[in-house]
């Protein structure tokens, strides 16, 4: 079955030729199914829903995540502020993605034999390539977050910085070589119209199982192992924090949303790899956005779920004091409770 990822179908392709073929399927249908341009199924609906889902979700962490660090402990660290780049990063990408491929009318979220090769324009090949390239610096700034975010709250361990530091090194190279594989690769061949985009995405290191995929598949295996590189980076230091149990429960929030990106990234992989010879682009690239918006955003809850904690110990805290200064026993309680904020630097990141 050809498709318009063919690069023998778009190596003599010109203006002309693209005009003559402009009422042709992108994708010839498999056998025994016939293309329909009329009465087509949309299969966007999961991004529309998942993205709109997420970004609400998404929109409380970073306000719960503001609200703990600048009114309640009036600190900021360096997590912070990658953090809060991060975020509107990741939410410019769902948009993106609800908008290119979330919303019926294009061509993505259709099965490319419904959908005539003179629909594709080249604003629907620059979001998709935007898309594409926004993913590997988005990842990165999450994994820059997370890695600083351990930076801050094992500080006094001395082996676990220049561990970051190689995380954050390695990540950066993953990531950015992702985006510039594609970039170049996908890219226009020989000009800015929708025949040079064409060409670009019809190549060979781009179409089908190309180096694009292939090194799409390597980032998404690299990303699991860097997952569980952050999830068990900093599990022999966790015994020697002088926190009381109470406190310990933010560092396991903190693990369980961390093993949640571990199963996201492992999902998109096997995405990546179960459509790497796909001849449906279309329509494959549906759930493998779905699971890359929802990784991104699992990405970006990490970094709140000690401050949801945080905030509950605050406030729930604040009852119990009041309570204890009506007993007999509430001066040695406030006293007992001094020493114990005393014990480590790291207790307001916990």
């Amino acid at each position: 079955m050809a498709t318009l990822g063919d690069s023998s179908l778009t190596d003599g392709l010109t203006a002309e030729v693209l005009v003559a073929l402009k009422d042709f399927p992108l994708a010839f249908p498999p056998e025994g199914i016939t293309a329909d341009f009329e009465n087509r199924q949309f299969y966007g609906y999961q991004i529309l829903i998942t993205g709109c889902v997420l970004l609400f979700i998404l929109t409380m962490f970073l306000v719960v995540r503001t609200y703990a660090k600048l009114v309640i402990f009036k600190q900021t660290t360096i997590d912070d502020y990658i953090y809060w780049i991060s975020w509107p990063a990741g939410a410019i990408y769902i948009i993106v993605a609800i908008v290119v491929m979330g919303s019926p009318g294009g061509i993505f979220g259709y099965h490319a034999w419904d959908v005539r090769l003179g629909e594709v324009t080249v604003r629907s090949m620059m979001n998709a390539r935007t898309l594409s390239i926004l993913y590997g610096p988005l990842q990165w700034l999450q994994k820059l977050t997370l890695f600083s975010m351990l930076l801050n709250i094992f500080a006094p361990v001395r082996w676990l910085k220049p561990a970051v530091y190689a995380g954050a090194v390695i990540s950066g190279l993953v990531y950015i070589s992702n985006s510039i594989v594609s970039g170049v690769y996908c890219g226009p061949r020989g000009g800015s119209d929708l025949v040079a985009y064409l060409k670009g995405l019809g190549s060979p290191e781009c179409a089908g199982n190309g180096i694009v995929m292939q090194h799409g598949i390597g980032t998404g295996a690299m990303t699991v192992l860097l997952d569980f590189y952050i999830l068990c980076l900093p599990l022999p230091s966790i015994g020697n924090l002088r926190i009381s149990r109470k406190k310990k429960i933010g560092v396991f929030m903190v693990f369980l949303a961390g093993l949640g990106a571990c199963v996201c990234g492992i999902l998109t992989l096997w995405y990546r790899i179960k459509y790497s010879k796909t001849r449906d682009p279309t329509y494959t690239l549906v759930p493998i956005t779905t699971v890359c918006i929802l990784e991104i955003a699992v990405g970006l809850m990490i970094p709140c779920t000690a401050p949801f904690v945080r905030i509950y110990r605050h406030y729930s805290d604040k009852e119990v004091k009041g309570e204890q200064t009506r007993t007999p026993e509430s001066r040695s309680f406030n006293e007992s409770d001094n020493s114990s904020k005393k014990l480590v630097s790291q207790d307001s990141m916990l």
